[in-house]
């Protein structure tokens, strides 16, 4: 009995030995030519494995960092895992309006992402209340709105559009009316100084 248990014992440790040697590849080493910084923490944002909760939180910390361009990556990538985080949509509509007062010349592009955004987050169309309205129309209104959510994001909409959608208006609606330019037209003429001087 000793002896099989001996015989094992060596072929179990040849076997892992071997294993060993057999699966070094100098290929695995890293490239050291250029410098690559690279934190545990952006390693763990790119893998497979980070959950849509762990994204949102590492785009809350980019955010707060002020890397606009990381949290707002982090927080699409965490709603392409799960779409029904409020604090995630939140996050997002953050992360776009700090980019946005960022720019030179506003993206509208970004700018209509960041409106819509701020609107779920108005108006809970994810989360735990999703289902208490219809078509952005909710039963409760405003009265019992989450100041940390409905609060936060009706300041943020009167700031960025001038209004909040009014209780009887849908989300689209409200979309037309604040993301539509004004078709204001300026009729005038161009009076010469000089002439005007000699009249």
């Amino acid at each position: 009995m000793r002896l099989k248990i001996s015989i094992l014992a060596a072929l179990f440790c040849a076997t892992m030995t071997t294993g060993a040697i057999a699966r070094y590849d100098s290929s695995d080493e890293p490239d050291y030519s250029e410098y690559h910084p690279v934190t545990s923490q952006d390693a763990f944002n790119n893998s497979t494995h980070a959950s849509a909760e762990a994204l949102s939180m590492a785009s809350e910390t980019e955010l707060k960092s002020g890397h606009y361009d990381k949290a707002i990556a982090l927080c699409r990538k965490s709603i392409n895992r799960d779409n029904d985080d409020l604090d995630t949509h939140l996050n997002l509509a953050q992360a776009l309006e700090a980019k946005i007062k960022a720019q030179d010349e506003r993206d509208p592009e970004l700018f209509k992402e960041c409106v819509k955004e701020w609107l779920i987050v108005l108006r809970n169309t994810v989360g735990f209340e999703k289902e208490m309205g219809w078509h952005g129309l909710s039963i409760m209104g405003a009265r019992y709105e989450d100041e940390f959510h409905g609060g936060v994001a009706r300041t943020h909409l009167k700031q960025l559009v001038g209004s909040v959608p009014k209780g009887y208006e849908t989300d689209t609606k409200y979309l037309k009316r604040v993301l539509n330019p004004a078709n204001t037209t300026v009729n005038g003429k161009v009076v010469d100084s000089d002439h005007n001087k000699q009249q």
